[in-house]
């Protein structure tokens, strides 16, 4: 099986892209994940898998932009 990688990399252009945008006013980055990122149930590993990798990857960059000083926030909503 392979990983479904769109997701992960999607989330990371957009932050990308914004990240000078968001420093200047101050903003906020809010990224909705799911359940299975967690708890992944039977026949949607790939899916869950994606999700998990994507939460991981913006705990990294919360702590990132925390350390570097800059006046962004990130947060994580994991519905489901």
């Amino acid at each position: 099986m392979k990983l479904d990688r769109r997701s992960v990399l999607k989330g990371l252009a957009g932050v990308t892209l914004s990240l000078p945008l968001l420093e200047a006013s101050a903003g906020r980055l809010v990224f909705v994940s799911s359940g299975s990122s967690i708890v992944t149930p039977p026949f949607h590993v790939i899916y869950g898998g994606s999700k998990s990798g994507m939460n991981s990857v913006l705990a990294g960059l919360r702590s990132e932009l925390a350390m570097s000083g800059r006046n962004v926030s990130l947060s994580v909503l994991v519905l489901g």
